[in-house]
């Protein structure tokens, strides 16, 4: 059945469907076709929503305001008219909403921080400190605690009186400190940077230095780059980086809570413990993502092989990992695996610990970084992996095949007309692939076998390394080239022509993950 077919509740479930997935257009589009036939709160409570998305918070009040006058939405739709008058700075307005969205749903974190942040700027620190002290502390929600540490944090420049907070530091100062031995794993490599168009490399971005560590008597954490020593030092690679550690934020990572002047607040004591004599560290935040993957975990085994200790010893990986990762992780090293779920940590006799060939943040706080310094991939680290796919699956015949990689599954930075470019390059002989149906060894057998590859900006071209050198290689990106100079350099200094076909933001195109159009005329060279 057509929208055209339909009543104003079906139009409304096709609503909520198309909000669902992002079509805020047909969303607004269907609720407004609703109000011209009848008045919905539901309807009001949608379009609240979707100006809230927008950041139109005066239409977002307006029409939440309608929702609420006609009893629609609840408590949701509360929060959303307390959020919208607190971005528009009406804080008495916003504390009344709040606190009957709070009512009517006591747990839910969000309504709770905007609430308890709305009180901190409207009625001062005491007054809020006792407002979560009647009705949030004895709830015990961890993440209404912790996000109230935070709020004081951001209030007062300092974390509330008695929460204990850790330096922060990498595996090779403490272990130099401490008098704890490192190896040698090798030399600091000099990764080549090229501008698109340029003739040659136009710059280039430093490694770490690599070193392989055996940590004694420490704890560590799911999906976190925390190592926490016996003398209580938070140890991670990215934040405790001697010239850019503190322009890391450690949003993403699962054992920190806040940070602050260079400490880091842990929930170290919320965690699962289990003690395992000798193990071998390859988790943190981001393990499940396969560029970060490519990027920052596989290559430090090319370090910790070296290690006399490492054949045989536990690998710790995160529980969630995507088979292709567990695939990868096989055909370098049989060792057994010890599987961290979330919420676990263990504590460890000795841990074997190398640090990522380069400085390899998740997100930054502003900062006056020199281009490229950050999530730069290592040159040594593709030629490493590299060996290890053909030394376990060989290399499989040419056949001239041409394959576009869509990334329609994913909900950011995708291509807008996918289905114009799409349609276009399949007219002209590319095949569609969605490459997280593939195994591991099924998508280096497509790139060792391929003539040409077509692929958004995005972690599937990862693996352009098990191509040979003279397949045709394009990335298809915004017209902000971010970090592309970097892609470009390494591979042109492993032998590829890269080609970039450069699109119209939808959006800021600052903003790395924007999605973007892809004029099709720009397909041309393509399919010549």
């Amino acid at each position: 059945m057509t929208a055209t077919e339909v009543g104003p509740e079906a139009l409304m479930q096709l609503a909520v469907q198309a909000v669902n997935r992002g079509d805020l257009a047909e969303s607004e589009a269907l609720c407004r076709r609703v109000l011209a036939v009848q008045d919905h709160g539901g309807a009001y409570r949608v379009l609240g929503f979707i100006a809230f998305q927008r950041r139109q918070y005066e239409e977002a009040v307006a029409n939440c305001a309608q929702a609420a006058a006609r009893q629609a939405g609840g408590w949701h739709n509360l929060l959303l008219l307390g959020a919208a008058r607190q971005a528009l700075g009406r804080l008495p307005e916003a504390r009344e909403a709040l606190a009957e969205a709070a009512r009517l749903n006591p747990g839910h974190v969000e309504t709770a921080l905007r609430l308890l942040d709305v009180a901190l700027r409207l009625e001062g620190l005491a007054a809020a400190e006792g407002l979560y002290r009647q009705a949030y502390h004895p709830l015990a929600v961890r993440e209404i605690d912790e996000g109230w540490e935070k709020l004081v944090l951001r209030a007062v420049g300092a974390p509330p009186t008695g929460v204990r907070t850790y330096p922060q530091d990498t595996a090779f100062e403490w272990a130099r400190r401490a008098g704890v031995a490192t190896m040698d794993a090798g030399d600091i490599e000099a990764i080549p940077i090229q501008a698109i168009g340029a003739a040659a490399p136009t710059g280039q971005v430093m490694g770490n230095k690599p070193y392989v560590v055996e940590l004694p008597h420490v704890r560590a954490f799911a999906y976190s780059h925390v190592i926490l020593t016996a003398d209580d030092v938070a140890l991670n690679e990215a934040g405790g980086h001697r010239d850019y550690g503190r322009f890391v934020d450690h949003r993403s990572d699962a054992a920190v809570v806040f940070q602050h002047a260079g400490r880091l607040r842990l929930r170290d004591d919320a965690y699962e413990m289990q003690d395992v004599d000798a193990a071998v560290w390859l988790a943190g935040p981001a393990s499940d993502a396969f560029g970060h993957w490519i990027g920052e975990f596989a290559p430090r085994l090319q370090f910790l092989e070296q290690h006399p200790a490492f054949a045989g010893r536990p690998i710790l990986v995160d529980e969630g990992m995507p088979p292709t990762h567990l695939e990868l992780l096989r055909m370098i090293c049989s060792n057994p695996l010890i599987t961290l779920r979330r919420g676990q940590g263990v504590r460890v006799r000795r841990l074997l610990y190398a640090p990522t060939p380069t400085f390899f943040p998740i997100h930054l706080l502003p900062n006056d970084m020199p281009p490229f310094t950050a999530c730069c991939a290592s040159v040594r680290a593709y030629r490493y992996l590299k060996e290890k796919a053909e030394t376990a699956l060989g290399v499989a015949p040419p056949t001239g095949r041409k394959y576009y990689l869509t990334r329609a599954a994913r909900s950011w930075r995708r291509i807008r007309n996918e289905d114009e470019v799409r349609g276009y390059l399949e007219r002209h002989g590319y095949e569609t692939v969605l490459t997280e149906n593939l195994t591991f060894a099924e998508q280096v057998r497509l790139f060792q076998s391929a003539g040409a590859i077509m692929a958004p900006s995005g972690s599937a071209m990862q693996n352009f390394v098990y191509a040979p050198t003279n397949v045709r290689l394009f990335v298809m990106t915004q017209e902000n080239p971010h970090n592309h100079a970097a892609f470009n350099g390494q591979a042109r200094a492993m032998g590829y022509d890269p080609q970039f076909i450069c699109g119209r933001a939808v959006g800021d195109p600052a903003q790395k993950h924007t999605d973007y159009v892809i004029p099709i005329e720009a397909l041309a060279p393509a399919v010549a």
